[in-house]
């Protein structure tokens, strides 16, 4: 529910109307509503903006790229001029050939100035058309006045294969009365709405054939039905709007319906646009059948390859097993669809090879198996030091991302050291853990091999990783993330065993190395500008310590201290002395 609320909200907040489709607003609409503004075709600032950036993104206005250089000239394309609104929108679909007809409705808003009350006045407006597609071209006027006309025009193309591609736009050719730097809203048409009925069964537009890319084919059974023109665009099989107030989606519709009956019709159409879209995604599901849980406590003990393996096999058995299914499937599907699937049952095979790899090297190198077992060892501490109860429970897919790299890690002529691995899942699914394991992984290992190994143990210090990210704010957060995790491989490094050796070890190892990873500490920095380096520290005013030491709460300046509380019991650690309440690390 609120969840709702909240999709309501924005939705309201960006397009509107925010009260009703009778609203009054104190504040210009222009101003008021970021998107679903169409201004005046004939409309142009009294500075040009200059041409489109050459190497922008172009606006796609079909089902297929080859048909948008093939406008004639009676034919209307859709603007798309950066940094200025749109002076059309609409939406292109795909019916059967033999589809001889379809019921357009647009609904729309205008606000005029109300003079006396020093308020803008809204207004609905709809028009309903019944539209030929035999021809080629249609247009079709929905409102005409002495202040211009709305206009409607419909491009249809056959495309050899028995369907038909429509393309409805809407362009607004109401008259200005003045140049300047933005049209003036009484000319502008807001919060539009696009609603097609066609009759007969629409056709998705995607078949088996299609299939021009790699991307394509794996969304095979995602059918794209619509596609938006300056606008996105809703078909029946994704729609959505019985879960928002339709008062929200449609405001113009449900008041109008009230007075003519036949809107109705259009209230669950076909296609419609929309200037917010919503999609819904699913939560992914982790489980994978015969593969038990992934304990990071039970791994970090798991020092008898017997037992190590016995936990990992399974999830290395299902992966096989699935990849065999889609063997399978590739021999009964045709040539076109061949063609994609052997390159991605080739990349999943490969990936296999890696995981087998990485256990059979974890297996056979103690070195390694006690690095994994002092990563898993860490998550599982960090995680207790967020204020988590439980036990870490590694998904699938870290495990065996982390398994991937293994090989790549610890051997330095690995082939795979040239592959660039994407982790890719929806935020919250687990891809921070996945890099902090593998980072504990590589900082210990580096480590055991200047402790265990028989060379200069000095070659195994320094800079292990190195993270880097595309926001600031990203890069705060993620960076005391890992400083939690460096805090935990810190503490396992000075770690007092039972028997007085330093450095954490599972109960059943068998190594008996004093400071095993080590004398010097593990540590994390943070690049974070000139402004705290040693030249700018004190600089008066300006430099970061008077930052930190002023009480003034106005200051526009950045936060100098990136890390102000303990990792581990979550204390604060520095206060300014303005601050009055204070706390104490337990």
């Amino acid at each position: 529910m609120m969840r709702q609320i909240m999709i309501e909200e924005i939705i309201k907040e960006v397009l509107g109307p925010r009260d009703g489709p009778q609203e009054l607003l104190k504040s210009d609409p222009y101003d008021e509503y970021i998107t679903g503004v169409i201004i005046p075709e004939e409309w142009n600032p009294v500075m040009e903006t200059g041409p489109a950036d050459p190497d922008s993104e172009g606006v796609n206005d079909g089902m297929n790229s080859s048909e948008e250089d093939d406008l004639s000239d009676n034919e209307v394309s859709p603007s798309s001029e950066p940094f200025i609104r749109p002076r059309s929108f609409g939406m292109s679909f795909m019916v059967p050939s033999n589809t001889d007809k379809m019921d357009v409705c647009v609904t729309w808003g205008r606000y005029t100035k109300d003079e006396d009350r020093k308020m803008w006045r809204r207004e609905s407006h709809f028009r309903i058309k019944k539209i030929s597609l035999e021809g080629d071209s249609t247009h079709e006027c929905i409102y005409e006045g002495d202040d211009g006309r709305i206009m409607i025009s419909v491009m249809v193309r056959h495309d050899g294969n028995f369907r038909k591609n429509v393309r409805v736009i809407l362009v607004n050719e109401l008259h200005t009365t003045r140049r300047s730097y933005r049209p003036e809203t009484s000319s502008c048409i807001f919060q539009p709405s696009i609603r097609v009925n066609v009759d007969g069964c629409p056709e998705a537009a995607g078949h088996a054939e299609d299939y021009k890319n790699e991307m394509n084919f794996i969304y095979r059974n995602r059918k794209i039905d619509v596609m938006g023109i300056q606008c996105s665009a809703v078909s029946k099989s994704c729609e959505y709007s019985q879960h928002i107030n339709e008062s929200v989606i449609w405001s113009d519709g449900v008041e109008l319906a009230e007075k003519f009956p036949e809107i109705q019709n259009f209230r669950k159409p076909d296609f419609r646009t929309e200037f917010v879209p919503l999609y819904s995604i699913p939560i992914p599901s982790f489980d994978i059948e015969n593969v038990g849980e992934l304990s990071a406590t039970e791994l970090s003990e798991a020092w008898d390859p017997a037992s190590l393996s016995e936990i990992i096999t399974p999830l290395i058995d299902s992966y096989e097993e699935w990849i065999e299914s889609n063997r399978e499937e590739y021999l009964s599907m045709d040539d076109e669809k061949k063609k994609f699937a052997s390159d991605i049952i080739e990349r999943q095979e490969h990936a296999l090879q890696r995981i087998k790899k990485g256990l059979e090297i974890l297996i056979d190198h103690d070195e390694a198996r006690l690095a994994f077992c002092f990563a898993n060892k860490v998550i599982s501490l960090q995680h207790k030091w967020a204020d988590r109860d439980d036990d870490f429970l590694w998904r699938p897919f870290q495990i065996a991302f982390f398994l991937m790299n293994i090989e790549a890690i610890f051997n330095p002529q690995s082939e795979d050291r040239d592959v660039l691995d994407l982790l890719w899942i929806p935020t919250g699914g687990g891809k921070t853990e996945a890099y902090l394991a593998i980072m504990a992984f590589t900082i210990s290992l580096r480590r055991l091999r200047g402790s265990l190994g028989s060379g200069d143990s000095g070659i195994y210090y320094g800079t292990a990783v190195i993270s880097r990210y595309t926001l600031r704010l990203l890069t705060v957060q993620q960076f005391r993330r890992t400083l939690r995790m460096i805090t935990a491989a810190e503490y396992l490094r000075v770690f007092v065993c039972r028997d007085g050796l330093r450095g954490w070890r599972p109960s059943a190892c068998d190594i008996k190395k004093d400071w095993l990873y080590g004398s010097v500490r593990f540590s994390a920095g943070l690049w974070v500008g000139g402004g705290v380096s040693p030249l700018h520290l004190r600089k008066r005013n300006t430099g970061a310590m008077d930052i930190l030491l002023s009480s003034d709460e106005n200051r526009s300046e950045s936060e100098p201290a990136q890390v102000i509380k303990c990792p581990a019991c979550n204390a604060w650690l520095s206060l300014p002395s303005s601050f009055r309440c204070f706390t104490t690390c337990p």
